[in-house]
């Protein structure tokens, strides 16, 4: 299922199926997240960024903590609350041929 946006674009709803293997990983977001919890429930979710370096406009790669306590055993939902609008990462990646 795709993710949904709401309509001021500063809240992400992603909808997790199934277990979760204890992480939900979000690529191309280039605006901070706020704050990021389960909907129905409001438990506050952790998060961490990896491989962003502040001479790259590369954005990283989001891992949103998802414990087995917080899972629905039909589908869960989470709302991710941004910095700001969305801003999505939209270049391709390039090698490195020369140091």
């Amino acid at each position: 299922m795709a993710p949904v946006l709401s309509k001021d674009k500063k809240t992400l709803y992603l909808f997790v199926k199934g277990n979760a293997n204890g992480e939900v990983v979000l690529r191309g977001l280039k605006i901070n997240i706020n704050r990021i919890w389960v909907v129905g429930e409001g438990t506050k979710l952790s998060h961490q960024t990896v491989g962003k370096v502040y001479w790259s406009q590369y954005p990283g790669i989001k891992y949103i903590k998802l414990p087995e306590n917080v899972l629905d055993k039909h589908l869960t939902v989470l709302a991710v609350l941004l910095d700001g609008a969305v801003d999505l990462y939209r270049e391709d990646g390039a090698v490195i041929e020369s140091n």
